[in-house]
């Protein structure tokens, strides 16, 4: 397992600049609602469940919480409106996972190239924000690397799980991916995107338009050193 500490945690933007593009692709658009609780009573939820949907790779999300305390409602996921929720009351720590490995439990597996043939290269989670600091785990086929934050998060962090990070998962068939979050007491969390992520670096052309414009600058040149060659 490898474990990174992340002390202050970047923003980042998945988009073209320049002569350079990405790849992407998402894993689930967090559109299909679930609700899970760890001790709750009003309104009771299960501390697990399935929901199936057209936006989860795999056809299928399993969502799970565990908390330390046995009051009412102390550790809670909800997936609603494209983000996936996690807290804990005061008082009490407790861990969120989200799994991806096809419908049933277990699994029938995803049996899912997430090289898509060389395409991406690193699974990516967006953490929109966190009131306090907490743990992330990527779990692909057993293989986990996790990243630490010391701290909360006010805005948008982009968490980077490149493929080479992990020793042994096989990213051209995986079978079952899970995001694993830990957090401390009176913690609220929210993520708004899983997906895979891989930078394109091929150049753009030059649109058809600019290529008179590239004459005429040439030319321009010409004339200015003719010019100088008479003086």
């Amino acid at each position: 397992m490898k474990v990174c500490l992340v002390a202050a945690a970047a923003a980042f933007s998945v988009c073209s600049v320049g002569v350079a593009s990405a790849a992407t692709m998402t894993i689930d658009d967090f559109t299909d609602a679930q609700n899970v609780a760890a001790m709750a009573l009003s309104p009771s939820f299960p501390s697990s469940s399935e929901v199936l949907g057209a936006g989860i790779l795999g056809g299928a999300r399993d969502l799970s919480v565990t908390t330390s305390a046995t009051g009412p409602l102390q550790t809670q996921g909800s997936v609603a409106a494209g983000t996936l929720g996690f807290s804990n009351t005061v008082g009490v720590s407790g861990s969120l996972t989200a799994t991806w490995d096809g419908t049933g439990t277990p699994g029938s597996g995803l049996g899912y190239d997430f090289t898509g043939g060389g395409l991406f290269s690193s699974v990516v989670v967006d953490l929109l924000s966190s009131d306090t600091g907490l743990s992330m785990s990527l779990i692909v086929d057993g293989d986990t690397v996790t990243k630490v934050f010391a701290t909360g998060v006010a805005s948008v962090s982009t968490q980077m799980f490149d493929f080479s990070e992990f020793a042994s998962a096989d990213f051209s068939n995986v079978n079952s991916l899970s995001l694993f979050l830990t957090g401390p007491e009176d913690l609220d969390a929210s993520i708004s995107l899983v997906g895979l992520y891989g930078a394109d670096t091929t150049a753009v052309p030059l649109p058809a338009a600019g290529l008179p414009l590239l004459a005429g600058i040439a030319a321009l040149g010409a004339i200015g050193r003719r010019r100088r060659r008479a003086a």
